[in-house]
């Protein structure tokens, strides 16, 4: 809240929507929502308040995935792809599907900082479930009300969400995880961090990433 006190509602609207919000991924799937964002036209007086932790605004998971994602690659907004590459059955390279930049986002300095910020949430913050064995990561907890039938926030059912990338330095891998009205259960750290570090243990061995941390971390709860 304070940050978008600073900012302003100009700037505060304009870097929701450099970040992919309130606008279709691109993404080569069937089905995308825009997600929900009022211009600052219809901003009430409550609603500096009420965006920076979540409220008045809809986004998907993958916006979230691309959102995170340009934060680790040093601050240029990516357009998804479901397919990386077309190969034959003799392995022959038929097709190559290459990142496509949309935009520049923050400066490499400002993504520099906040990677730093983020390696904080897994290591001591609300993420430390989110550890994963062998590899720095960096990410944010999220657990948001969801909407009643008569559009108030309830008391009782939640998202529970994790985004985060690995390696936190030169990552590899973006991830976002949301589960929708975990019981009983439902803080983001609890429930959503310990399946982000569970995908990233498998994918970074799976794609063959050399470790980068010398310390044997553990996610809360035990060796795994």
């Amino acid at each position: 809240m304070k940050i978008a006190q600073r900012l302003g509602p100009d700037k505060l609207y304009k870097y929701i929507n450099l970040f992919g919000f309130n606008k279709k991924t691109g993404i080569n799937l069937p089905g995308e929502a825009t997600g929900i964002l009022r211009p600052t036209s219809r901003w009430s007086k409550t609603s500096m308040s009420a965006l920076p932790i979540g409220q008045e605004v809809g986004v998907t998971a993958i916006q979230m995935a691309c959102a995170i994602a340009a934060i680790g690659n040093g601050g240029v907004l990516l357009e998804p792809r479901i397919v990386d590459k077309i190969i034959d059955e003799k392995g022959a390279l038929i097709k190559e599907f290459k990142p496509r930049g949309v935009r520049r986002v923050l400066s490499r300095e400002t993504c520099a900082k906040m990677q730093e910020v983020l390696k904080m949430v897994v290591n001591t913050g609300t993420g430390t479930r989110a550890a994963v064995l062998g590899y720095s990561a960096a990410g944010k907890t999220g657990t948001g009300q969801r909407l009643e039938a008569d559009g108030s926030y309830s008391h009782n059912k939640f998202n529970s969400v994790f985004v985060g990338f690995a390696p936190a330095i030169n990552p590899k891998i973006a991830v976002a995880v949301v589960l929708i009205e975990s019981h009983p259960y439902y803080y983001g750290g609890t429930v959503a961090a310990p399946v982000f570090s569970e995908i990233a243990t498998n994918v970074l061995s799976y794609l063959n990433v050399s470790p980068d941390s010398p310390k044997k971390v553990y996610p809360k709860g035990g060796k795994r």
